[in-house]
């Protein structure tokens, strides 16, 4: 069974949505509520494939936890509650479980072993391996039967301090490092060559943890145990990308819409920044401006936009909304070039390939880069028969594309779009997307 996206090009966007629950801060709930002490409830989480492996893995752990449909409660079984898994903890297709699952349990007494999918399988670990491996934990890949499995052996000592300096930028790397300094007597410090999102710094300020960030090094100095408590989760950025590019695209003055409830944490507003150097027309009222995860409602209109240069300095900060940035800058007059970006190369896909391939049988010119695209605006979209190469972002950003294209976007196996976005479909046709869903 394949799940096919039909989209044809569509009446300007207009109304109201309300965002869904940010992906990269529902795992991080789930987590730090596991490690609690008592119950905690989580409030606008992502229920989404990716969230929900993070979940299943830590029943897995012992952790109860429950999903109504106004929130989750998690029943969190302290530092040091976590229980040993009976078989593999498979993540699907999450980098993030795989990686923060990773850090936490090579700190745990007891063995474990992760494994994923066939696209998880082929994503980077030595990056979190080999920073852990300082720190004592005993980790190392495995190949069975062509299948990757991160292989952790249980500890029989405390892991040591560590001043780490990565050579990537990766909210992955620092939040798999800091998750295992949790259990570390002394201080755990990580240093990137820029700032990247800072989630897992701001829950752990929250919670009364001693985390201290200056500028691109952040460090935890100490653990005390926590209580559970609510989170209520914001509306995710990434996904709030779609609608609102889709907006400021689109050629029809009268499109006016407005995003309520997104995460505004300044290390995810790279795109925000970019298409306002480009042009765009967006205004930002805050709910909340104080510590913790900003908030704030989006409104949107459409926007005559220039093309830009974007280099290494820009990408952490935008690194996931590069695939729809492809698509604002495509309506752009001029040429935009991205550089900087070979990190998109080991996504869910290559998504440098893959935009390029695909945009090209959308007619638009575009030119792809070791590190990166060459983009030049233009208004004669043409549909096509696409794939998602089995990319949520990929097929999400085709699907906008669609809307203002001549003719029909056919889009192939985007059942992928569950991985963050689950109601992408429903929410876009509210707001005027001409879009159809096809089991097949």
């Amino acid at each position: 069974m394949s799940f096919t996206l039909i989209v044809r090009k569509s009446p300007p966007p207009k109304g109201s949505v309300t965002i869904p629950g940010d992906k990269s801060i529902s795992h991080r709930a789930l987590i730090f509520a596991a490690l609690a002490k008592g119950t905690s409830e989580i409030r606008n989480i992502l229920p989404s494939d990716d969230v929900k492996r993070t979940a299943a893995i830590l029943r897995q752990l012992g952790v109860v936890i429950n999903e109504f449909e106004k929130f989750w409660t998690v029943h969190g079984v302290g530092l040091e509650g976590l229980k040993p898994p009976k078989g593999d903890l498979y993540c699907g297709n999450s980098g993030t479980t795989l990686r923060l699952m990773t850090g936490l349990l090579s700190a745990q007494g007891f063995d474990s072993r992760l494994t994923g999918d066939d696209s998880l399988d082929k994503r980077p670990m030595n990056r979190i391996m080999r920073p852990l491996s300082q720190m004592g934990a005993r980790i190392k890949e495995e190949r069975q039967g062509g299948k990757r499995f991160v292989v952790i052996k249980g500890q029989k000592n405390p892991l040591t301090p560590i001043y780490y300096e990565s050579p990537v930028s990766s909210a992955q790397v620092k939040s798999a490092i800091l998750l295992a300094g949790l259990y570390v007597s002394g201080a755990t410090t990580v240093k990137e060559p820029l700032p990247s999102r800072d989630h897992t710094e701001k829950m752990m300020q929250s919670l009364g943890l001693d985390c201290q960030v200056r500028g691109s090094e952040a460090t935890l100095k100490s653990t005390t145990p926590w209580e559970g408590r609510e989170f209520v989760i914001p509306g995710d950025f990434s996904s709030a990308a779609f609608p609102l590019v889709a907006t400021l695209i689109h050629p029809h003055s009268s499109a006016k819409v407005i995003l309520r409830h997104v995460g505004v944490n300044p290390t995810r507003l790279g795109l925000w920044d970019v298409l306002k150097s480009m042009g765009a027309h967006l205004k930002m009222r805050y709910h909340h401006k104080g510590p913790g995860e900003p908030v704030a409602d989006i409104e949107v209109i459409p926007s005559k936009m220039q093309g830009i240069r974007l280099d290494k300095n820009h990408i952490p900060r935008l690194i996931d909304e590069i695939p729809i940035l492809t698509v604002a800058a495509a309506s752009a007059q001029g040429e935009t070039q991205i550089r900087g970006a070979e990190e998109l190369r080991v996504k869910e896909t290559d998504r440098l390939r893959a935009l390029a391939h695909e945009f090209k049988k959308l007619k638009i010119p575009i030119v792809e880069h070791p590190d990166g695209l060459d983009i030049t605006g233009s208004t004669n979209w043409r549909g096509a028969h696409c794939s998602s190469h089995g990319d949520h972002r990929i097929a999400m950003s085709l699907a906008v594309a669609g809307m203002i294209a001549e003719g029909t976007v056919r889009i192939e196996d985007v059942a992928c779009i569950q991985t963050s976005f689950p109601n992408f479909y429903t929410l876009m046709k509210s707001l005027g997307a001409v879009m159809e869903e096809k089991v097949e």
